[in-house]
């Protein structure tokens, strides 16, 4: 909750700096001034495939295969913020070089709720609380677990909308870190002495506005 409203006075301290800066406010619409405009709706999202090496939770070196789908929704509240919902689903596969008959498979379900504003320019920051649900699956010759576990991350980051001529659709790339607590989050890596490690999470995205003439 305290995250909440830091993240929340942060950004709307962004939004009364760019007003001081433009120093005029500029009109909206008619159909702004009268609140809900369903060109505002975007929808899209991004895929995820990655490779990489490390060391899990008890210090073993580990190889991850990942690949993932990441939809979101949203409304362009203002020219400044954006409010939206977004889902993903990912699929971890888990190698362990020193351990060559275990294997362990991991899908894991998010669903969180973002904040982004507008900085200046086509630069934005962004808040995005979420929640996550891991099912794992880890087998060897001589047994198979399965378990499941459920985490939260506060994603916080910053990133950059290239909007397309028309302004029919746009392209996002971000940079965030999880800054939160869950020392389960998909987001958190480790070290090989099992000490939790923030690790930057690099998202690139499509998204398009179905209602905008």
């Amino acid at each position: 909750m305290k995250n909440w409203i830091l993240a929340l006075a942060f950004l709307c301290g962004v939004h009364l700096s760019q007003a001081q800066v433009e120093g005029v406010s500029t009109r909206t619409s008619s159909s702004e001034e009268h609140g809900f405009n369903k060109e505002n709706i975007f929808a899209g999202g991004s895929l995820s495939l990655g490779y990489q090496s490390g060391f899990d939770g008890t210090g073993r070196s580990t190889n991850v295969f990942n690949a993932g789908v990441l939809p979101e929704i949203g409304y362009n509240l203002s020219k400044v913020f954006d409010l939206g919902v977004s889902g993903s689903v990912n699929y971890y596969s888990y190698s362990f070089p020193q351990y060559e008959t275990v294997k362990l498979k991991t899908t894991t379900y998010g669903f969180g709720a973002f904040v982004r504003a507008r900085v200046f320019d086509q630069f934005y920051l962004q808040v995005m609380p979420e929640l996550n649900f891991s099912r794992t699956k880890e087998t060897n010759t001589s047994y198979t677990y399965k378990y499941n576990i459920n985490s939260s991350s506060f994603l916080v980051g910053a990133g950059y909308r290239y909007l397309n001529e028309g302004g029919r659709s746009c392209f996002n790339i971000a940079i965030l870190v999880d800054l939160g607590k869950d020392d389960y989050s998909p987001y958190k890596s480790y070290t090989q002495n099992g000490q939790v490690v923030v690790v930057p999470i690099y998202r690139a995205s499509y998204l398009f506005f179905p209602f905008r003439k």
